[in-house]
């Protein structure tokens, strides 16, 4: 709050003059109040005046840590040059050729302009590092030798240190605290399988496995289906057109789970354990009793690995792509080939056009209204929420490989009979002709029960201009633009698996990168209003799948509007960025 009252001085002044003026009209509360406004504008004054002095006697500058984190942390950005510029300050951050810093500084020379603010953060920068200097110091074991600081190392989930042969650079992103401390980058697609499958609580009799605090295992457990309320699904999405979201979702009570053998201890121990999103179901798990079905007949049985998913984005490209590959993970985790995995979708959404993909990866996929109204489930896991799955959020941005994602695009591949071959594209950038080159199209659709419309945001509002100066700038290669939406996903594999070149801009349909094949490229466009750093979705998806990843992020706001529903390119700019992906893609082949 003082950093922005600072900011506005006269603001500051005018506001504590008013109220000295009306002190005398004024109650005791507000004439405290206007005081203290006062002594806090001299106090500001006196504070920068220190600032200024203490910034015109350092001849090289101020250097600053903006965040205090050494310099780790990503600024925000809009070019990918060698300079970066930043908002805070208004300083340029120099960086390297791969787009990290490489002084971790901000720098400002006299006569730049330096605000205060630059030097206080100097001088409480410099308090920080003696302070924990002097922590350090009395913190150091007796016999002289340093202390090492326990958190630069990786933690198994009891808290114990892991052993590792190199310290990894990069850490984790998990979001419960045990994670979160639990591994740094993994060096390879044991790691992550050995930490999700590392059973923290055992209940039940082994009956009720906790793997962490978001993953479930449950042996012998009976899903009695009268204890849902608001049981649907499937329907045509012509049907529910304007329906609420929360009719997509059913509730259950206490009983819809059934364990012979479990306590109602261990089933409290389970819901302290159990995170947000797994709790309810845990409060639903009913013990002891014989179980029949409504019509009083045993439960049905099914055997093998049977894994739950409740969707939150079953619209969307790149959420069910991330839902597809935790589950793949965990059919992996537990030894169990991805074609003989029952995946019950516990959801009530309708039908939608991405729901095929998953009979592509599982064997048998089923709606929770499709169950018999009891069935007894000799292996059930409950998977984690998309938010704790490994490809959301645990695995680096800059991690190179990730575990299991190249097996996931080749079983989808091989089920649509999709070949691949290395020797064409070598070819075409020999004769420099005949590369695939492909616009996803943004334009209107309904897409789920929420928008009767289907109106959608950052289209091209010149988008057939620019696919004419493009097909007429590479008329030796192969130009074209598809919008999604028209054809089955089955299609739109088929054809992005064949693309050398993906365009796009910001949107769900860029996911698809995953399916291009190695060393291809994927360029991105992002409106002004869309900060690039926090929209990196598509970034880490490229770079997992060794794809070459160009973005150009619009500056110019005369060149959309200000919702950012229309956004109009200049034709240049994309023939300059596809000059670039060709570079990329052919200089593996030394051409």
């Amino acid at each position: 709050m003082i950093r922005r009252w600072a900011s506005r001085p006269k603001l500051l002044m005018c506001c504590c003059c008013h109220c000295v003026a009306r002190k005398r009209k004024s109650s005791s509360l507000i004439t405290l109040v206007c005081t203290g406004f006062l002594v806090l504008a001299v106090t500001t004054v006196l504070i920068s005046c220190l600032g200024l002095l203490f910034a015109s006697h350092t001849s090289a500058g101020v250097v600053v840590d903006e965040y205090g984190d050494g310099g780790r942390r990503r600024r925000d950005s809009i070019d990918t040059g060698t300079r970066r510029q930043t908002h805070a300050y208004n300083h340029s951050v120099p960086i390297d050729g791969s787009g990290n810093h490489d002084a971790t500084k901000l720098t400002a020379s006299p006569g730049s302009g330096i605000r205060f603010w630059a030097a206080a953060a100097a001088v409480q920068s410099a308090v920080h590092h003696i302070s924990n200097l002097a922590l350090s110091t009395l913190n150091e074991p007796a016999n002289g030798t340093q202390k090492q600081n326990s958190s630069e190392y990786p933690l198994n989930r009891t808290g114990q240190e892991a052993t590792t042969s190199a310290r990894p650079s990069e850490r984790y992103q998990f979001f419960s605290p045990v994670e979160a401390k639990a591994i740094y980058k993994a060096v390879d697609s044991n790691a992550i399988i050995k930490l999700l499958m590392t059973k923290t609580r055992t209940l039940c009799d082994g009956h009720l496995n906790l793997y962490g605090s978001c993953l479930v295992e449950l042996l012998n457990v009976t899903i009695v289906r009268r204890y849902a309320t608001n049981v649907r699904g499937g329907e045509k999405l012509e049907s529910v057109l304007g329906q609420k979201e929360k009719m997509e979702y059913f509730s259950v009570t206490r009983g819809f789970y059934s364990m012979s053998l479990c306590s109602d201890g261990d089933l409290r121990t389970a819901s302290g354990v159990a995170d947000k999103y797994l709790r309810p179901w845990v409060k639903s798990i009913k013990t002891g009793g014989n179980l029949t079905s409504d019509d009083g007949h045993p439960p049905a049985y099914w055997a093998g690995l049977s894994i739950t998913i409740v969707r939150n984005e079953y619209a969307n490209l790149y959420w069910t792509l991330i839902d597809i590959y935790d589950i793949f993970l965990l059919a992996h985790g537990f030894l169990v080939r991805p074609q003989y995995v029952t995946v019950i979708i516990m959801d009530a959404h309708p039908q939608g056009l991405l729901d095929p993909l998953w009979s592509l990866v599982f064997g048998k996929v089923v709606r929770f209204k499709e169950l018999p109204p009891a069935v007894t489930f000799k292996q059930m896991v409950w998977s984690m929420h998309r938010s704790k799955g490994p490809l959301a959020h645990i695995i680096s941005a800059y991690q190179l490989r990730v575990p299991f994602l190249e097996d996931l695009r080749d079983v989808i591949q091989k089920k649509l009979h999709v070949v691949q071959s290395t020797a064409s594209v070598q070819n075409k950038c020999a004769t420099n002709s005949s590369l695939n080159i492909l616009f996803v199209l943004r334009r209107d659709y309904v897409a789920h029960a929420r928008n009767p419309t289907g109106k959608i945001l950052r289209k091209l509002s010149n988008e057939q201009e620019i696919l004419q100066a493009v097909t007429d700038a590479y008329r030796t290669h192969s130009v074209a633009g598809l919008q999604l939406e028209t054809v089955s996903i089955d299609d739109q594999i088929r054809n992005i698996s064949n693309t050398d070149i993906l365009i796009g801009v910001h949107g769900a349909g860029l996911a698809h990168v995953i399916f291009q094949q190695v060393g291809r490229a994927v360029i991105e466009i992002f409106p002004s209003a869309y900060g690039i750093y926090k929209n990196d979705h598509f970034e880490r998806l490229a770079r997992w799948s060794g794809v070459h990843y160009l973005k150009f992020h619009n500056v110019n706001q005369r060149l959309q509007d200000r919702r950012a529903e229309f956004i109009r390119l200049q034709p240049r700019t994309i023939i300059v960025l596809i000059k670039n992906a060709i570079s990329l893609i052919c200089k593996q082949f030394n051409l």
